[in-house]
């Protein structure tokens, strides 16, 4: 058996629906209407949040490859974990 590590994770936003996300150059916010609160994106937590709103099933490689349009290195991927492990704690989004 192999062991899962965390790039093998799918990463998705099952309340989407609940979300309007609104982005600009230098920042992004997102409203959730269920609870009726703001948050203050940045440019690239905005980008991965509109990604995941686009689409269920995404591991960070996939996420960095999207935003990149290139190779990711482990570092990019490390960085695209931390903002969805931060997204989780906000219960923004689901790992499944």
């Amino acid at each position: 058996m192999t062991a899962v590590t965390q790039t093998d994770f799918q990463w998705g936003c099952s309340r989407s629906a609940d979300f309007s996300l609104r982005q600009w150059p230098d920042g992004a916010v997102l409203f959730d209407d269920a609870s009726g609160q703001l948050k203050c994106l940045t440019p690239a937590s905005g980008a991965v949040m509109a990604l995941l709103m686009g689409r269920m099933h995404w591991t960070s490689v996939e996420l960095a490859g999207e935003l990149l349009e290139d190779a990711p290195t482990d570092d990019d991927v490390k960085l695209i974990e931390n903002v969805l492990h931060h997204f989780q704690s906000l219960k923004l989004i689901d790992r499944s």
